[in-house]
């Protein structure tokens, strides 16, 4: 997956959160909307900002 950028990989990362059991992530809301921003992209991490109401996680994808 190396060389792929943060908008081609967005969709994917969307489905991802829409269906993963994520019960152990402090706050997070099972069925709550979410929204995602890209940030930064290292040699070997693609990292996006969630947002789901005032909270906010980095979910970093390792691409390396």
């Amino acid at each position: 997956m190396k060389g792929v950028d943060s908008q081609a990989l967005l969709p994917r990362v969307v489905a991802y959160l829409a269906q993963a059991q994520l019960a152990d992530v402090p706050g997070w809301r099972p069925g709550e909307a979410f929204s995602l921003e890209p940030l930064a992209q290292g040699e070997y991490n693609i990292n996006y900002l969630v947002h789901q109401g005032r909270r906010a996680w980095v979910f970093r994808v390792n691409v390396g």
